[in-house]
């Protein structure tokens, strides 16, 4: 068939809020043009879009933009395609680049529905990188627009917008840009190619059609040639000989771009032997084709074997070579019809083919394919040996680009200019942050920077501090959010700390500012540091660890605990002169082992806490660990060389932790589990060191057996408790005509211990 299409004036859209230009409301379009809002949400469904809730701005008029004429047979369907510099060679929109970017700089690339080529998709790549997959920025629908008897006549074009479009540098706030007139609009029929003006003689292929369209036909491997024959009527086809031969079969690719000097009648016999003269660029796709069986001989009838494929551009020296190989993927048959009837057929062996038994003379058979296809291989399917022979008389691909235009240039998209507002947080922390709110609206010129500075702040009331590259730093990392750093006395005790932070802002009007505080830190002591005061032996002993005291008191192992925490925090002297729970053996305290009486730690034979004697005067020992000041954790290291060091299962060791908000807990006893184990020690440690500083002290009760303490070490964890801090920045947004506006904001984050 033939049409010519015309596209008429243009469909434009206008990003500034209201209706400009073809703007329409989304209650007109939802109203007036239910079929377009329905075929645009159903190719937007994957992505859970919805013109209804995500559009921006929606265009189109009740205009007819394209018309159809000159139709030699009735137009199919309408639809996108990608046309090349010249506007021609139809093919597929897959990945056609827009020419134009998202605001944050990203190349848009367009995308046909898969289920529907009238729904043309802008979809957002990666940097220049084509994503097929990647978030819709907007969509273009090509209405079919039908006559009384429901024969296509013309379309309409409606786009829809749900992202800005970054426009190029001018300064007019309101300039267009459109899509490349690569981008086109066809109409697809039936197209019908005659093998006349076929060269004679045994040729490698053969070509009919056109330039944009045509049919490359060729045997089944380069040993197998593809000859024509008149025989007084019309052209037919067959191969290494005038007809088809049970086991033979010829190859037909619908091809585009192909040179015309070889296509048929141009083609010559010479040229059609040399390979180097199968010249074509691409491919045309169908779901349907069909083809005229003549010339029938040795039989009424015959079985035709019918195989799809998809297949790559392999020209040339590569045509051969290309058929049946990796890529050439087999496309599923669903129907067959003869002669306008559905009849059955069988799958061949392997299943990639279908067998359609009972064909006669002059029989046109015809398939349909559950997905595009742009090759078949057609094959005499009776048995080897068979007489019954045909030829091809006809061929023809269904829903083929029968003509195409340029479109792009018609799809206009206008901008406005940029605006941004970001309100201020009263009420951040350092452990949380802040989290905010901005407005902004690049324009239609689209998102040429967004930027911000850091200007100052204030801790607590002891001024505005102007930031400097001393104090502070901050670093746009071009993507939305930007790195930021203060260096001052956040606590008042005289020392600088660096607080960190990230600003982001989110493009879904919101942004957040996250702290980074210098993380808690700890210091540790041990008493293998240390040394005892003077005096001695005694029950109570003060070990002085640097600036740190601590006091060990022997104590009966059944004491109460409200006895000992009345003493805790008390110096040796008032503890031994006033305690009466102090144990009548003396504090060992030494590198040897602490203990009571000597450098071993006892209990006597008896499982478990009690105050009996046993055999050899052997008693629970027991005694209390005192700091000074509170600790995080203590970590008690046993000596895994003397007495076979701790066995939990035949020996019991407890402790009991007195905290500084005054609880007591339980006795608890160290199982296996609670050990980290060298080849000379065995450690257990009381507390988190990373933790608070809540243990006020440590009570050791050995209820059986015997170990030897060496040393006991302590952690100090010191927190981070800054003061308030307000923040002041100010946030600058440019378009794309290089149009900016600025908007100073705070953040102010509460005191807290982070």
């Amino acid at each position: 068939m033939a049409v010519t299409i015309n596209v008429l004036g243009t469909t434009s859209i206008d990003e500034t809020p209201g209706l400009q230009q073809d703007d329409i409301t989304l209650l007109s379009f939802q109203t007036n043009h239910a079929s377009a809002l329905a075929a645009i949400n159903a190719a937007l469904a994957s992505d859970s879009l919805t013109v209804d809730a995500d559009a921006i701005q929606i265009a189109g008029d009740e205009d007819v933009d394209i018309t159809l004429t000159n139709a030699t047979s009735p137009v199919q369907g309408l639809g996108f395609v990608t046309l090349d510099s010249n506007g021609q060679n139809p093919a597929p929109v897959d990945g056609l680049d827009s020419g134009q970017r998202t605001l944050d700089g990203n190349e848009i690339f367009l995308y046909t529905d898969p289920d529907n080529d009238n729904v043309l998709l802008g979809r957002e790549g990666s940097g220049t990188t084509a994503d097929a997959g990647g978030q819709i920025v907007f969509a273009v629908y090509l209405e079919e627009v039908t006559d009384q008897n429901n024969v296509i006549t013309g379309g309409q074009l409606w786009t829809v917008l749900f992202e800005p479009l970054a426009h190029p540098t001018n300064p007019n706030p309101d300039d267009i840009v459109t899509l490349p007139n690569t981008l086109g609009a066809a109409a697809t029929g039936e197209q019908n190619f005659s093998f006349a003006g076929a060269p004679s003689g045994n040729n490698l292929f053969m070509a009919f059609g056109n330039a944009s369209n045509a049919l490359l036909v060729s045997g089944t491997s380069i040993s197998h040639t593809v000859n024509s024959s008149k025989g007084g009527g019309a052209t037919t086809l067959g191969t290494d000989a005038q007809d088809v031969r049970a086991g033979t079969g010829l190859y037909f690719t619908y091809v585009t771009g192909m040179n015309a000097d070889f296509l048929a009648p141009n083609l010559t016999h010479k040229e059609a032997i040399n390979t180097n003269d199968i010249q074509f660029t691409g491919l045309q796709e169908s779901d349907a084709a069909s083809l005229t069986i003549v010339k029938l001989t040795g039989g009424t009838s015959v079985s035709v074997k019918l195989t799809a494929y998809t297949t790559d551009v392999e020209a040339r020296a590569n045509y051969f070579p290309g058929l049946g190989d990796s890529d050439d993927v087999n496309v599923t048959i669903t129907h067959v019809y003869i002669n306008g009837s559905e009849v059955p057929f069988t799958l061949d062996g392997d299943g990639t083919g279908v067998i359609v038994a009972g064909v006669h003379d002059g029989d046109v058979i015809k398939f349909e394919t559950d997905g595009d296809h742009n090759r078949v291989l057609v094959e005499n399917a009776q048995p080897l040996g068979s007489n019954i022979h045909f030829s091809i008389g006809g061929f023809a691909v269904d829903n083929a680009v029968t003509a195409a235009v340029p479109v792009g240039a018609h799809l206009e998209f206008f901008d406005d200019g940029p605006v941004i507002a970001v309100a201020d947080v009263a009420h951040g922390d350092y452990t949380n942050g802040a989290q905010g709110t901005w407005t902004h609206d690049p324009g239609a010129d689209g998102l040429g920077s967004l930027s911000a500075s850091f200007d100052s702040f204030q801790i607590d009331s002891h001024g505005i501090v102007t930031t400097t590259a001393t104090n502070s730093s901050f670093t746009d990392n071009l993507d939305g959010s930007f790195d930021g750093s203060i260096t001052a006395d956040f606590n008042g005790d005289g020392t600088n700390d660096t607080v960190e932070f990230t600003l982001t802002m989110n493009s879904d009007d919101t942004y957040d500012l996250t702290v980074t505080t210098p993380p808690t830190t700890t210091t540790t002591f041990s008493t293998d540091q240390g040394s005892l005061d003077a005096g001695g032996p005694d029950p109570v002993r003060t070990l002085t660890i640097g600036s740190e005291d601590v006091v060990f008191s022997a104590v009966k192992a059944t004491t109460s605990p409200d006895a000992i925490k009345a003493f805790l925090d008390h110096t040796e002297s008032d503890i031994q002169s006033h305690a009466t729970y102090l144990s009548p053996a003396q504090m060992n305290v030494s590198t040897a082992g602490i203990g009571l009486g000597d450098n071993l730690f006892e209990g006597n034979s008896i499982a478990g806490i009690d105050g009996a004697t046993t055999s050899g005067g052997k008693f629970d020992e027991s005694f209390v660990i005192d700091p000074n000041g509170d600790v995080s954790s203590m970590t008690v290291i046993i000596n895994n060389k003397t007495n076979g060091g701790y066995t939990p299962s035949n020996e019991d060791l407890f402790y009991r932790i007195f905290y500084a908000n005054g609880d007591v807990s339980e006795p608890v006893k160290v199982l296996a589990g609670d050990l980290t184990v060298t080849s000379s020690t065995a450690s257990f440690t009381v507390g988190n060191p990373l933790g608070s500083n809540d243990i006020d002290a440590v009570q050791l009760v050995m209820g059986r057996g015997t170990i030897k303490v060496p040393t006991v070490t302590f952690s100090v964890s010191t927190e981070f408790s800054p003061q308030p801090l307000d923040l002041h920045f100010t946030a600058d947004l440019f378009d794309g005509d290089h149009d900016s506006i600025t908007d100073p904001f705070a953040i102010h984050l509460d005191a807290a211990t982070v």
